[in-house]
């Protein structure tokens, strides 16, 4: 050996030879800022979407942010007991849910219109993205789909 190589023995981590993953968005400050009428963003900067390392990674988080931005809309509790004001937000409610629908669908025909392969469609529902920044908790598409 020649002093400039490292032997790996017992005493070496195992960890340090796994190849790190790499950091992806959080889900919901993107649904929070999506919900401000902000677009998809990460925190307080813009989310640059070119930034993702696939397409599918890419279009992963925009289904996952379309999804639980719905899912948002529909948990809004209403605290009325007023019969028109609960008739008004569940209008507002399927309104949302129609427009998210097609932009859901608007994003996957797009995605599916370049890659057919089953590597790529399985990629978007197996991606897992941190639910929050602090990333303890994760969430894939298939628990939407």
């Amino acid at each position: 050996m020649d002093g400039t190589q490292l032997q790996a023995d017992e005493a070496t981590p195992l960890l340090s030879t796994l190849p790190t993953r790499e950091h992806r968005p959080a889900v919901l400050p993107a649904v929070r800022q999506y919900g401000l009428g902000r677009g998809v963003s990460n925190g307080s900067d813009t989310l640059d979407l070119h930034t993702f390392p696939s397409d599918a990674e890419r279009t992963a988080f925009l289904l996952l942010t379309q999804l639980h931005y719905l899912e948002a809309q529909y948990a809004a509790p209403s605290n009325s007991s007023d019969i028109w004001e609960n008739w008004q937000q569940a209008r507002v409610a399927s309104s949302v849910a129609e427009d998210t629908g097609q932009r859901v669908s608007e994003i996957l025909d797009r995605f599916l219109m370049n890659h057919s392969s089953s590597f790529d469609i399985q990629a978007i529902f197996w991606t897992a993205f941190p639910l929050e920044s602090t990333g303890k908790s994760t969430i894939r598409g298939k628990r939407h789909f």
